[in-house]
């Protein structure tokens, strides 16, 4: 893979702020094609694929790992995981600073902020609890996540001047969603019912991270099943931002913002190093959060009590 395919494939990527692994290996495939033609494409100029690095999903891997030594610069790498939620591997760009200059790239709101921790720590523990009660009581299915009627609860909860009204929980919940930092289940109304943890919470937050990986293991949850949701595709990041923050500095930029309007989103972790709504690195959309490199490789779960996330989570605020 050429340099000049290598740009436009981190380009697209962030623009997309994560894709399935079936669109990363089409988008992959397509940049090497592109990057190979010189001037426009014809009969004589276009190369046969067979001459072309192409790669499979088995593939994608390896590639992935020679292009991530390179964002080492960007403080940034392309990171892959499985959700629990659909059960599919998604690929997205994350980025691993974790300093002050990542409160500027944020789109979100402080008060934005604090709901969405709020919300992810109402999330964990909620299916944290389901899954022991239906150990309990094999069997029986369950949706996971929480009513948006508790979310408004907890928009309306927060404290001092982040204290939301509730269009503008609305606002804030459709914002996370279409940035795929949460993930919702609506009525035929179009009107969202339920939200759980989001594709790019998963990938960029170690503590949810952890929790995924989990909820994998112990194939506790069944998807959260939205006919009406988003093609990964078109559920892109707000607008194009530097993403060298992590969501940590994100919730002290939310605490310092209290008496004071400002923007902070993106924000990586400390202790694995912490992590909640950030933005893309360089060029990226606005995100909520952070951590370390793990190529394309899940991280190892390792076992916790629903209060041990809990715990980790107020660490991150």
């Amino acid at each position: 893979m050429g340099r000049r395919a290598e740009a436009v494939f981190y380009q697209a990527l962030c623009a997309r702020g994560c894709v399935t692994e079936e669109v990363a290996v089409e988008l992959f495939n397509a940049c090497v094609v592109q990057a190979s033609v010189r001037g426009e494409p014809d009969a004589e100029t276009q190369p046969r694929r067979s001459q072309l690095a192409l790669v499979d999903a088995g593939g994608l891997p390896r590639k992935l790992r020679e292009l991530n030594q390179r964002l080492e610069i960007l403080d940034s790498e392309v990171r892959a995981m499985k959700c629990h939620v659909d059960g599919k591997t998604y690929y997205g760009v994350v980025g691993k600073g974790d300093d002050r200059l990542s409160k500027l790239t944020t789109v979100f709101s402080p008060a934005s902020i604090a709901l969405f921790y709020k919300i992810i720590q109402a999330a964990i523990d909620a299916d944290s609890a389901e899954a022991l009660d239906h150990d309990m009581n094999a069997g029986t299915g369950r949706v996971g996540g929480i009513e948006m009627s508790f979310v408004q609860e907890l928009g309306r909860a927060l404290e001092g001047n982040l204290s939301m009204r509730p269009s503008e929980i609305i606002e804030s919940v459709e914002q996370l969603v279409r940035a795929r930092w949460l993930h919702a289940a609506r009525h035929s109304s179009q009107r969202i019912s339920r939200v759980t943890v989001g594709v790019r919470a998963i990938l960029e937050i170690p503590a949810v991270r952890e929790w995924n990986n989990q909820q994998l293991m112990g194939a506790h949850t069944i998807p959260l099943h939205n006919a009406n949701a988003a093609d990964p595709t078109n559920a892109a990041s707000s607008a194009p931002a530097s993403r060298r923050g992590t969501l940590a500095t994100a919730s002290q930029s939310a605490q310092e913002s209290r008496h004071s309007p400002g923007a902070a989103e993106s924000s990586s972790a400390a202790s694995d190093r912490d992590a909640a709504p950030a933005t893309h690195s360089r060029q990226h959309s606005a995100a909520p959060t952070q951590h370390r490199p793990r190529g394309s490789q899940t991280d190892n779960a390792t076992s916790a009590a629903p209060g041990a996330h809990r715990k980790r989570l107020r660490r991150l605020e």
